[in-house]
């Protein structure tokens, strides 16, 4: 899981990540962890070390209408 936040979103959101495919995250490449040790074992969420290409697809129960009719993400709620 990587948790980041993304633009247009005004929460962070955790991203599951298929397993053992995540790279280690900055403060673990400088001290050269394993993947399994960072991920694993002390449970990073942090981004990885490296640039990782994400896609995700959002439906349409993501998306509204604003007030000057352009489509917008739909409001988040709940805690932060």
């Amino acid at each position: 899981v990587v948790t980041c936040l993304i633009p247009g979103l005004n929460k962070l959101t955790d991203i599951p990540f298929p397993v053992g495919k995540l790279p280690v995250c900055t403060k673990c490449k400088k001290i050269y962890k394993t993947r399994s040790l960072c991920r694993v074992r002390d449970g990073h969420t942090d981004l990885p070390w490296n640039t990782s290409y994400i896609c995700f697809l959002l439906d349409d129960s993501c998306f509204t209408v604003d007030d000057q009719g352009k489509q917008c993400l739909v409001k988040e709620y709940g805690p932060n």
